[in-house]
């Protein structure tokens, strides 16, 4: 009896203490996930990428990129977010950012460092940057400052801090995507890349594979690839 007073029913208890911790853990990870997706719905209300002005069309255009809009939806980013275990080192791009959704979901989501949103679009870069705004109007503050848009050439934009890299590359031409996988792999830096198109797995190998929703398509192929040298670090 006093056997089980003094190692038995501590350890019971203990046990007991240790489950309460770990539900109580995962309800609030729950729900903070479900309140991020209420705001990220709550500041897009009014806006979103799927208009371009004549000139912001013809400027895409001429860099070679299609103007057409999608998104990936936000339960299929969580798969992918759930997988790669951002931390506070991590500073994550997103080529083909529109409006910033995406970006703005790994901003509120997780530990990233920085998240930059890259976008040929000034049209959407602009409603990016309004969103971004919106975000800090709702008390986001400290997720807004770590949310950065740039209208930029995906060729010619330093991204020598990038850790992990999500390519919304359906429609890149093939030339481009090429020269952005090479742009990533010249990185000193060991990089992750999520790609909605396959990559050469002589520069990247395949870590996962998942066909996700996206506002386009009921399941479409998403990859998710690391550089090689980070395989050899």
């Amino acid at each position: 009896m006093d056997f089980i007073r003094k190692t038995v029913l501590p350890c019971t208890i203990l046990f007991v203490f240790v489950i309460g911790i770990s539900y109580f853990l995962k309800s609030y990870m729950v729900a903070e996930a479900l309140q991020a997706e209420q705001v990220i719905e709550n500041i897009y209300e009014n806006i979103n990428g799927f208009s371009l002005s004549s000139d912001d069309s013809a400027t895409m255009k001429k860099l070679g990129a299609a103007s057409v809009y999608g998104e990936i939806l936000y339960g299929s980013l969580e798969v992918l977010l759930d997988t790669l275990h951002i931390n506070n080192n991590d500073v994550f791009y997103d080529f083909g950012s529109g409006v910033g959704k995406a970006a703005m979901q790994v901003a509120l989501n997780t530990n990233a460092k920085k998240v930059v949103g890259l976008e040929l679009s000034a049209d959407r870069i602009n409603r990016a940057i309004r969103a971004k705004e919106r975000l800090a109007e709702l008390g986001y503050k400290n997720h807004a400052d770590r949310l950065i848009f740039q209208e930029e050439d995906f060729l010619e934009v330093p991204i020598n801090d990038a850790t992990i890299v999500y390519l919304c590359s359906t429609c890149f031409p093939d030339d481009m995507m090429e020269k952005i996988v090479n742009k990533i792999i010249d990185l000193d830096q060991p990089v992750k890349i999520i790609s909605l198109r396959p990559i050469d797995n002589q520069v990247a190998q395949l870590v996962n594979e998942y066909k996700l929703p996206m506002s386009w398509s009921e399941g479409l192929p998403v990859y998710i690839y690391q550089t090689i040298k980070e395989l050899n670090t």
